[in-house]
C-alpha cells in the first residue's frame, strides 16, 4: 500500500539563507567611501598651511625624542592627542597630521545617520550627501583643523541630549545623559 499524502523531497537540494541590503546601507557604505577619496586624494601633496603648522609641530615635537626646538602647548588638545598617536604610527608626514581629522570629517559626514528617526531616512541621506560635497567641510577636513572635531562633538553632544530625552527608562537616560555631557564637555575643554 502506498502513502497517499506527499511528502518533501530534499534529497540533493541546498537551502540557502539570503542575506537582504537595503538601499539605505548601500548609500551609507558609498558615501563614506566618496569622502574618503574626496579627502585622501593628493593629502600629503600639499604642504601644511601656517595655520596648521603650530598643532602639527607641538604634536611631533612631544612624540619625537630627536625633533629640535622648546616644546610647543597646542590650541587644541584632542587635535594634539590626535596628530600625536598618528605622528606615533605614522610618522612624520603631512599625511599622518592631516589623517585623523579626514576620518574625524568622515565620521561628521555620517552624522545625519544618528537622526534619521526624526529626520527621516531620505533626508537623513541627503543631508549626508550634501554634508560630503561641501566645499567647506571638505577644506577643512583636507586640513587638520579643530573645527571638524568641534563639529563632531557637537553633533554628538546633541544626539546624546536627544536620545535622553526620548529614553522610557531612567538608567538609559541616565546613560544617554553622560554620553551628552561628556561629548559636551570635551567640546569646550577639548577642541
Amino acid at each position: 500500500m502506498q502513502l497517499e499524502t506527499p511528502m518533501p523531497i530534499y534529497a540533493g537540494v541546498e537551502t540557502r539563507s539570503r542575506i537582504l541590503v537595503s538601499a539605505e546601507l548601500i548609500a551609507y557604505i558609498a558615501i563614506p567611501v566618496f569622502a574618503l577619496v574626496l579627502r585622501l586624494a593628493n593629502l600629503d601633496i600639499v604642504p601644511l598651511m601656517s595655520s596648521e603648522t603650530h598643532n602639527a609641530l607641538a604634536a611631533w615635537r612631544m612624540v619625537s625624542a630627536n625633533a629640535a626646538g622648546v616644546d610647543l602647548i597646542s590650541n587644541s588638545p584632542i587635535l594634539f592627542d590626535a596628530q600625536s598617536v598618528s605622528f606615533g604610527l605614522l610618522g612624520g608626514s603631512e599625511f599622518a597630521a592631516r589623517i585623523a581629522t579626514v576620518i574625524a570629517s568622515t565620521l561628521l559626514i555620517l552624522l545625519p545617520a544618528l537622526f534619521r528617526s526624526l529626520l527621516g531616512k531620505t533626508t537623513a541621506i541627503l543631508a549626508s550627501v550634501l554634508l560630503a560635497c561641501s566645499p567647506v567641510l571638505l577644506v577643512t577636513g583636507r586640513t587638520s583643523s579643530a573645527d571638524v572635531w568641534a563639529l563632531l562633538l557637537a553633533g554628538l553632544s546633541l544626539w546624546g541630549y536627544w536620545q535622553a530625552a526620548r529614553a522610557q527608562d531612567k538608567a538609559q537616560q541616565g546613560g544617554w545623559a553622560t554620553v551628552a555631557i561628556a561629548s559636551f564637555a570635551a567640546l569646550i575643554f577639548l577642541s
